[in-house]
Order: C-alpha cells, then structure tokens, then sequence
C-alpha cells in the first residue's frame, strides 16, 4: 500500500487520513501524491489537495444539507468518508495550484482600465483695461487746436490800424471837440425861443418843445475809447 502524502492537523483530519491511508487504491494514491493537471487562465498547471481543503469542501457540503435556518448539521461519519473519496478522486474539483517549477500559482488581479481623461485647458482669462483718474482727465480736456498764423497777422494787421486811428494826443482830442462845438453853433441860431437853421431858415426847435437828441460826431468805438482816455482829465464847466 502507498504511503499518501497528506499532514493531519487536528483529530477530524487524523480520522480522515486514517481512512484514505486503509481505503484508497494506487491510483488513486497517486493523485494524491503527485497531484493532477489543471489548466486555468491559460495555463497548464499542477491541482494538489490536502486535508485542509477537504475539511472546506466537507463545510459546504454539510451547509447543503442542513435545514433552511440551521446552523449545524448531523451528518453521519460514512457520508464524510464519502466526500473525502469523491473530494481527491475527481479532477474538476480545485485544490491548491502550482506552477511547473513547484512554486504556487498566484492568479493575476485584474484591475478595471482607469477612463481616458481628457485634459481640460483653462481659457486664458480676458483682461480687463482699467482707465486711471488721469486718463479721464486727459480725455476730457479739449484739444487745443493748431492756430492758422494767417489769422494772426489779419488780427496784428486790423489793431495795428485801428491803433493808428484811436491813437491822437490830448490836443487833437479838444482840437476835434471845438470843431464840433463850432460847427454847431454856424449852423443854427436861437431867436425868440427858437433854434433856426442859418443856411435854410427852418425852424429846428422851440422853448416847449423837447431837446433834440445830441448829435456826436464820434462812433461808439471812438466814445468809449475817448471816454477811457479822458476820464478825470477833463473837467466838464
């Protein structure tokens, strides 16, 4: 009979190991032993069992038969020895996997492909021009506009006569006064309380009838200015 290379590790598994050592035929043994292919993901690999996951595979099948509910089941030591045969007998049923070089086979996590993100460019922010005080004030102040030199010397040209005709001494002034009195006083006579024209002989005015206005014989830019020149030079008897 062949030895099996099964370890017990507690007094359920010792019983169990007992009864395979007594009841397995060589063949049998062998799987045991030497395992049994397996292919998965791909790969060709090597299914060894051992007392540990018979003891897992028995836990599921004694949950089968328990009632809805329960937390425990009654099952009777020829159905255990039952599941053990069955357990290292059929090669569907995983155990522990290894590689061809005897090391154990780690399956390869698959992780869920992280979504392509699409890198997202922030818009360049719009700049805002902020008008200064200053610049209000210079946008407001009005442009001073190019002065044609033309039109100063049209101007120049117009004071430069008009300072030769507002221009007389003190002596042309009372000259140019006594000539008005003068010929004022040619022209008309007073008789009888009326002003006569000598060269036609109309009567001009009476005592009741209202003063003529005075003539002047200066326009009003030669008043004004004569006024100016004079004022509190003459004394007015």
């Amino acid at each position: 009979m062949t030895k099996l290379n099964l370890t017990a590790n507690d007094k359920p598994q010792e019983l169990i190991l007992a009864y395979l050592q007594e009841n397995t035929s060589d063949v049998l043994a062998e799987k045991i032993n030497s395992g049994t292919p397996f292919e998965k993901d791909g790969k060709q690999l090597v299914n060894k069992k051992t007392l540990d996951g018979f003891m897992k595979y028995a836990n599921e099948e004694a949950r089968k038969l328990a009632e809805k509910g329960a937390n425990s089941a009654c099952v009777e030591d020829s159905v255990v020895y039952g599941w053990a045969i069955h357990y290292f007998e059929e090669d569907s049923i995983e155990g522990t996997l290894y590689n061809a070089d005897g090391t154990e086979y780690k399956p390869v996590v698959k992780t869920a492909p992280k979504p392509a993100t699409t890198p997202v460019t922030a818009k360049p922010k719009e700049t805002i021009a902020q008008t200064s005080l200053w610049d209000m004030l210079e946008t407001k102040e009005p442009k001073e506009e190019p002065i044609d030199e033309s039109e100063l010397t049209e101007v120049k040209t117009v004071n430069e006569e008009n300072n030769e005709i507002f221009d007389p001494s003190i002596d042309e002034i009372a000259d140019k006064l006594q000539q008005a009195v003068d010929e004022k006083s040619e022209k008309t006579v007073q008789q009888d309380g009326k002003v006569i024209d000598v060269e036609t002989g109309v009567v001009l005015s009476t005592e009741t009838d209202e003063k003529p206005a005075a003539v002047c014989p200066f326009d009003k830019d030669q008043v004004l200015y004569l006024c100016n020149l004079l004022d509190g030079k003459i004394d007015i008897a």
